[in-house]
């Protein structure tokens, strides 16, 4: 009968030697230093969200920093994800079509190669396409309530430079929304 790894240590508990560390499980660092980088979209894949729209999940990666206090960044990947929704009335699609309108400017895909019809096959189509594409692309940081600072990739260069963290409630490619101004009838 074979004997099990711990059988052959006679169960001697081993212990290892470092260095005691701080260790926050809450805190997680985000995916990629703040700045500029040019990118290749390394995998696309179409999935659907719960509410059973599609969308692209593309690895993005980076290929080289423009800044020297990122090129350890070099080789690193985040993920973006781009919603095609159904209902144009959704919260986000404006911003989700923006962002597929910089992205394809930036990776030189004319607008008239996006599909007009969207089903599988025209997706898996489009992603074909995107795929090993290149573009530059800015990293901003941003903290959410949670305090968790994540890494934003936009397509076209931030006006604050990238490198302030703003609000979860803040969307660096999206302008604030006006009010809908209400005019009041001059008739009693």
């Amino acid at each position: 009968m074979a004997s099990t790894q711990r059988e052959r240590e006679g169960n001697s508990k081993k212990k290892f030697n470092f260095e005691e560390f701080d260790y926050d499980v809450e805190k997680l660092p985000p995916a990629l230093k703040a700045g500029k980088y040019d990118f290749t979209v390394d995998r696309v894949e179409v999935k659907t969200t719960k509410n059973g729209d599609p969308y692209l999940n593309c690895k993005m990666k980076v290929e080289k920093a423009h800044e020297e206090e990122c090129e350890d960044q070099e080789g690193k990947s985040l993920f973006e994800m781009i919603i095609f929704y159904k209902s144009q009335e959704a919260g986000g699609a404006g911003i989700n079509k923006r962002k597929l309108r910089q992205l394809c400017e930036q990776a030189e895909i004319p607008l008239d190669e996006v599909p007009k019809r969207i089903n599988s096959e025209t997706l898996e189509e489009f992603a074909e396409l995107l795929k090993d594409k290149t573009f530059t692309g800015w990293v901003t940081h941003r903290e959410e309530e949670s305090g968790e600072v994540r890494a934003n990739l936009n397509y076209t260069e931030p006006s604050n430079g990238g490198l302030s963290l703003g609000s979860a409630s803040e969307d660096e490619n999206e302008k604030p929304a006006k009010r809908p101004t209400t005019k009041k009838s001059a008739r009693r």
